[in-house]
Order: C-alpha cells, then sequence, then structure tokens
C-alpha cells in the first residue's frame, strides 16, 4: 500500500515538472517573438527617419543632391538596409526627390514585420 502511494506521488511529481518545463519553453518563445517585433517596429522606424532627415536636409541645401557623385540622396525605391541585430529595412514606396508624397518603409526581424507610412509636405 505504501509503495503504492509513494509510486503515485512521484507520477504526480514527474507530471507537475513536465508541465512546467513545457510552459517555460512556451514563454520563451513568446519573448523571443516580442523581441523581434520591437526590432521590427524599430527599424521600420529608423528607415522613416533617414528618408524624413535626407529629404529635409535636400530641401534646405539641394546642392547635396546634385552632380555626378550626390553627397547625399534618397534610397532607392525597393533597396534594403541590413541592420547589425539582423534586422532589415525595406524602402518599399518613395516619394520623387524633394517633392510631397508618401513613403511607406518595412522593417523586418526574424518572422516579424512593421510598416511604417511616412507624409511628407509642407511644413
Amino acid at each position: 500500500m505504501g509503495v503504492a502511494a509513494v509510486v503515485v506521488v512521484l507520477a504526480m511529481l514527474n507530471l507537475v515538472v513536465v508541465g512546467s518545463v513545457a510552459a517555460s519553453a512556451d514563454e520563451a518563445g513568446v519573448g523571443s517573438l516580442r523581441l523581434q517585433s520591437v526590432q521590427a517596429f524599430y527599424a521600420a522606424e529608423a528607415g522613416g527617419m533617414i528618408i524624413a532627415k535626407v529629404s529635409s536636409a535636400l530641401s534646405d541645401n539641394p546642392g547635396l543632391g546634385i552632380g555626378p557623385e550626390p553627397r547625399l540622396r534618397l534610397p532607392a525605391q525597393g533597396s534594403s538596409l541590413a541592420l547589425r541585430n539582423s534586422a532589415q529595412i525595406d524602402f518599399t514606396q518613395l516619394p520623387a526627390a524633394l517633392a510631397d508624397g508618401v513613403a511607406v518603409v518595412h522593417g523586418r526581424s526574424g518572422t516579424c514585420a512593421r510598416r511604417v507610412q511616412i507624409t511628407m509636405g509642407p511644413e
């Protein structure tokens, strides 16, 4: 009788341990997805800042974008920029240089992607 009780208690303890390990693995996966989501958002936001800063600088000083080797220019539509943290910026849609319009930038990290849309126009 006592041996059966010990076996039942050990079996229940085993189930509890297995259940907690499985839950920890799920939480680790969720944490990883959250990290990738934040990295993707920051990548998209950084791409938007690149477009806004370059466009503003070219508006203030158009000479920077003129010549055979312009010192400053907007990224090419469809181009990508890889970041050190393995995230990527994709410049999906861009307005013409120094023109009003909409820019769309995608940030990607792992399996997550985020999209930022910037409307450019007069101040």
